[in-house]
C-alpha cells in the first residue's frame, strides 16, 4: 500500500509538471487594436479584441505578432526562434533608426509597408516581402528571403551572402539603391522575372549564382559578373559592364510589362484637390481605385473608385480635403493577369484650414443656426475659418 501511494504521488507530480511546461510555453498571439509605439501597452491584445495592457517586448520568440495598424518602433526588433510577424495589408512598420533582425527560426510577412534603418534576414531566418520595404542601411540575406515588391536601400546595400537565398517570384519588380549597390554572394533565384535597378550598380560576385531565366537591367549605374551567370539571363546597363559573360541586349525582356500609369498629377482648384492621370493605351482593368493619406492620420483608406470606360486614356477625380497639411494620393489597378498593382505616391499641400461651409443660417440673437433644409429665402452666410470673418450675403 505505501508503495502504491508513492507511484501515484510521483505519477500526479510528472503530470503536473507536463501540464506546467505546456502552459509556460503555449504560444502567444499578439495582435494591434490602434496606431502607436511597440512598447505602448494600450496598443495590443492577447485575444484580437480587448487591450491586454502588455506588450510583446523587442526579443521575440515563440510569439505570434499580427500588425494591422502603424507601430513605431523605439529599439531594434529580433524576430527568434519560433517567432512570426505578419504586417496585414492595413499594416505598417516604421522605425527608420531602427533594425529589424529575423534570427534562426524566426519568420516575417509583410502585406503591409515596412520603413526601417535595415533588414537583416539571419542563417535560418526567412522573409517574404509582398509591399514596399524601405531601409535606410542595408537589406541583408543570409538565411532565405522572397521579394514581390520595391525594395529600396537608400544609403547601403542590398546583400545576398554566401548562405543567403533571395527569391523573385512575380514576373516584373524594381530595386533602388542609389547610394549602393545590389551584391549576390549566394544565390539570386530569378524565376522567369525581369529585374529592373532603377539606380546602383550591381554586381555577381564570385561566389554568386544566378539561376532562372529572363532580364536584369541597371537603369543607372554599372554591372559586374565574377561568378556563375546562365545565358538565360539577358542583360542591360546604363554603365560600365565588367567581365559579363555575353553580349548586352537591351531589349532582353520578353515578358508583357504592366503598364505604366502616366502624368499622375495632383493640383488644387477651387478649394478641391483634383487629380488626373494617363495610361498610354488601353489597360484591362475595371476600374482605379483612389488611396489616400492625410497628414494628420496614418492609415491610407480607399476613397473611391474611378470606371474604366474605353477608349478613355486620361482620368480625373476631385476631393474634397476637410483637413489642412499634406494629402497623399495613390492609385490601385488590375494588370492583363489579374495581379494588383499600386501606382507611385503623390503629394499636395492643402493650404485651407477649414473647409468653406455653404448653408442657409437662423439668426437667433448672437446664436447662429444652420438650417439646409431652408426655403432660399433669409440670409445667405460664406462662413470661413481663414483670417476669422463671416461674409453676409443678403
Amino acid at each position: 500500500m505505501y508503495i502504491y501511494k508513492r507511484k501515484t504521488k510521483l505519477a500526479f507530480q510528472f503530470l503536473l509538471l507536463t501540464v506546467c511546461y505546456c502552459q509556460v510555453n503555449a504560444q502567444i498571439t499578439y495582435t494591434t487594436l490602434i496606431n502607436g509605439a511597440w512598447n505602448n501597452p494600450a496598443v495590443w491584445s492577447t485575444d484580437g479584441i480587448t487591450p491586454c495592457a502588455c506588450t510583446p517586448g523587442y526579443i521575440l520568440s515563440n510569439t505570434n505578432i499580427v500588425i494591422n495598424h502603424t507601430s513605431t518602433l523605439s529599439t531594434d526588433l529580433n524576430i527568434g526562434l519560433d517567432a512570426t510577424v505578419e504586417i496585414s495589408t492595413l499594416g505598417i512598420i516604421n522605425g527608420s533608426t531602427r533594425d529589424v533582425v529575423v534570427e534562426n527560426g524566426g519568420y516575417i510577412e509583410t502585406f503591409g509597408p515596412i520603413n526601417v534603418a535595415s533588414i537583416e534576414i539571419e542563417l535560418g531566418g526567412e522573409g517574404i516581402f509582398h509591399d514596399v520595404v524601405t531601409c535606410v542601411d542595408k537589406f541583408r540575406v543570409e538565411g532565405h528571403a522572397q521579394i514581390d515588391t520595391l525594395v529600396t536601400v537608400l544609403d547601403g546595400d542590398i546583400e545576398v551572402k554566401e548562405t543567403g537565398v533571395l527569391d523573385i517570384l512575380v514576373p516584373y519588380i524594381e530595386v533602388d539603391v542609389p547610394n549602393g549597390e545590389f551584391k549576390v554572394d549566394g544565390i539570386l533565384n530569378m524565376n522567369n522575372t525581369c529585374l529592373y535597378i532603377l539606380n546602383g550598380d550591381f554586381r555577381n560576385k564570385i561566389t554568386g549564382t544566378i539561376n532562372g531565366s529572363q532580364y536584369i537591367e541597371v537603369m543607372n549605374g554599372e554591372i559586374r559578373d565574377e561568378g556563375v551567370w546562365p545565358a538565360s539571363v539577358s542583360w542591360c546597363a546604363s554603365g560600365l559592364a565588367t567581365t559579363m559573360p555575353f553580349a548586352e541586349n537591351c531589349g532582353g525582356c520578353n515578358l508583357l510589362l504592366p503598364i505604366e500609369i502616366t502624368d499622375f498629377t495632383a493640383t488644387m482648384q477651387n478649394q478641391l484637390i483634383a487629380l488626373s492621370w494617363e495610361i498610354p493605351n488601353k489597360l484591362p482593368t475595371p476600374h482605379f481605385d483612389i488611396y489616400r493619406l492625410v497628414e494628420t492620420n496614418t492609415n491610407w483608406e480607399k476613397i473611391a473608385s474611378v470606371i474604366n470606360s474605353s477608349p478613355q486614356t486620361v482620368f480625373y477625380f476631385y476631393d474634397a480635403p476637410e483637413q489642412p497639411g499634406y494629402h497623399y494620393y495613390q492609385l490601385g489597378f488590375f494588370d492583363e493577369s489579374g495581379a494588383y498593382h499600386k501606382s507611385e505616391i503623390i503629394s499636395i499641400m492643402n493650404p485651407v484650414q477649414n473647409k468653406i461651409i455653404y448653408g442657409y443660417y437662423t439668426l437667433s440673437g448672437n446664436m447662429i443656426t444652420m438650417n439646409y433644409n431652408q426655403l432660399p429665402f433669409g440670409i445667405f452666410i460664406e462662413s470661413s475659418n481663414m483670417g476669422n470673418t463671416l461674409v453676409i450675403i443678403k
